[in-house]
């Protein structure tokens, strides 16, 4: 079965790298033709910092259809590090094929169209699936140092000489990337202004008409991002990194709401540090409590099985609430001019 895809590369921040030679395979075997092009599909070296996952918007189409990679070469000097990295790695093509099967089944309007190898210091590789509003992580793998060549000693030679700067340190970077096992949980409940605490609203006093989530995304800090919706599995238990970037879309009497918000990286990972510290493979509920007519938002984690949550601080993150594109309110922090976005 063919599958039409374009082979990118990503990059965390301010973290910039050389490639020396990058190739995913269509075959598994260790050797082949470098004039064999059904075979070997060069990867499309990152020009931007759009950040650890992404990759800059293209206009790339192409109508030639190639087997899922069965294997990737990359050869890479870390630039932050000063050093080298090599790997020649088999990837698990039967499990693209179910991730792909299953979202080419589930959102046919939104098929998977890129394979992207993510390239990090300390030798750290991921490889993710992604299509328009949703990426999944297929693998990750660890490269070997290496040293360079006599050909690429003269070439790159000065790239790894000691700079004596780093922007992160290896357990940063893995705190980074770590994935937990999460679901989105949109709560319907009120404000109560007398009792100072959240109750669920009661549909026959009308203090709602109506109140609906028509969706749910987010970009997060292990390379993922995803849009979903009130059939979608996401809001299961599912495996995510930290959140960047947040925005529930709901309904809510005749009016369409949009919240966003942005979280601190540093401020976020100490909060998710905290909570998970025994239990890192918790199945937990990230709780999002929206009162748009009290002006009140709560984000909470909640473990499986337990009642007790740990709420998330407001200064954790940037919000800004719009009612059918009308902004009505923006938390203290958020100190752009009206109609301005920011992020941290």
């Amino acid at each position: 079965m063919g599958y039409i895809y374009t082979p990118f590369t990503s990059r965390l921040e301010n973290c910039k790298v050389k490639i020396l030679k990058g190739e995913l395979h269509t075959e598994d075997n260790s050797y082949v033709s470098d004039n064999d092009e059904s075979q070997v599909m060069p990867l499309i070296e990152s020009t931007c910092d759009d950040g650890w996952g992404r990759v800059k918007s293209h206009d790339f189409f192409s109508e030639v259809e190639y087997p899922l990679p069965k294997r990737l070469k990359l050869r890479y000097i870390s630039k932050m590090e000063s050093r080298c990295y090599d790997i020649d790695t088999l990837i698990n093509d039967k499990l693209a094929e179910e991730l792909w099967k299953k979202q080419q089944k589930m959102f046919p309007e939104d098929p998977f169209c890129d394979v992207v190898v993510g390239i990090a210091p300390f030798g750290v590789i991921s490889i993710w699936l992604q299509g328009k509003t949703r990426s999944v992580l297929l693998q990750r793998f660890q490269a070997e140092e290496a040293k360079l060549n006599e050909m690429e000693q003269v070439v790159y030679g000065w790239m790894c000489e000691p700079n004596g700067y780093e922007s992160m340190n290896r357990k940063e970077l893995d705190d980074m990337i770590r994935q937990y096992n999460v679901r989105y949980v949109v709560l319907e409940e009120c404000w109560d202004e007398e009792d100072f605490s959240w109750v669920e609203f009661d549909r026959e006093d009308l203090y709602y008409d109506n109140l609906d989530v028509i969706s749910v995304e987010d970009i997060c800090s292990d390379g993922t991002f995803n849009l979903s919706d009130g059939d979608d599995e996401q809001f299961n238990y599912h495996k995510a990194g930290k959140p960047e970037r947040i925005t529930v879309r709901w309904q809510e009497d005749d009016s369409e709401l949009f919240a966003h918000f942005w979280f601190s990286k540093v401020l976020v990972s100490k909060i998710y540090n905290e909570f998970f510290e025994t239990d890192p493979e918790v199945r937990t509920d990230f709780i999002i409590r929206l009162d748009a007519k009290n002006q009140m938002f709560q984000l909470a984690l909640k473990r499986e099985g337990e009642s007790e949550v740990s709420i998330i601080p407001n200064y954790t993150y940037q919000l800004i609430v719009f009612s059918d594109d009308t902004e009505i309110y923006r938390s203290t922090n958020y100190r752009l001019e009206p109609g301005q976005w920011s992020w941290w």
